[in-house]
């Protein structure tokens, strides 16, 4: 039969003795007596009661936390109603009614439709937003932190088949001017002529 271990153990923690939680939660007391010695209930009890006894946080630990929670709060807000701004922006796009305003050359401003740039704009503004949102709530880093902790990845290599003629010493050239040699080099180096290669 399943009992509420979980309700007695907490009315233990309380200071109920093992024969009232026995009587208060139906539970046979030998089988809770049994439960609760298997299980260390006093050690635990007596481990939970320090922890609960335990100081507040000092004042300026507390005040500091309360200015972080409301920091956040106000940011939430804000990024609430930029995410607002930026649904109907979007609405708009969608619906080709959006346009942005252009300076001609001539001074005059004119609206028009946008175009890349203003798109490319529009969704770093939606970036901004989200980033702004995940602060707020403490979600997850930035994803620019979290490139900033990738190692760079090694430059890929490629061969560079090069005539015998340039690659091998110059008392060697004469025997095989035919062979070649293939040596790996990294794709951002940069392969120049030999000062000393000879015109053939």
């Amino acid at each position: 039969m399943n009992y509420n271990y979980a309700a007695a153990f907490t009315e233990f923690v309380r200071g109920a003795s093992l024969e009232d939680i026995s009587n208060a939660l139906a539970i046979p007391f030998k089988t809770l007596q049994t439960h609760a010695r298997q299980n260390g209930w006093r050690k635990l009890a007596s481990t939970v009661a320090d922890q609960m006894s335990q100081p507040a946080a000092p004042p300026k630990v507390e005040r500091e936390i309360a200015q972080i929670q409301e920091n956040r709060r106000k940011n939430l807000d804000l990024a609430q109603r930029l995410l607002e701004d930026f649904g109907r922006q979007i609405q708009a796009l969608s619906d080709g009614t959006l346009r942005v305003q252009k300076v001609l050359s001539n001074g005059k401003v004119v609206e028009v439709e946008p175009g890349i740039k203003d798109r490319a704009d529009l969704a770093a503004y939606g970036k901004v937003i989200a980033e702004m949102t995940y602060r707020a709530l403490g979600d997850i880093p930035l994803a620019r932190e979290r490139e900033a902790s990738v190692p760079p990845a090694q430059a890929a290599l490629v061969q560079i088949n090069l005539p015998a003629a340039i690659a091998l010493p110059r008392h060697l050239r004469g025997e095989a001017c035919a062979e070649t040699l293939t040596l790996p080099v990294a794709v951002s180096d940069t392969v120049a002529p030999e000062p000393w290669a000879e015109r053939t």
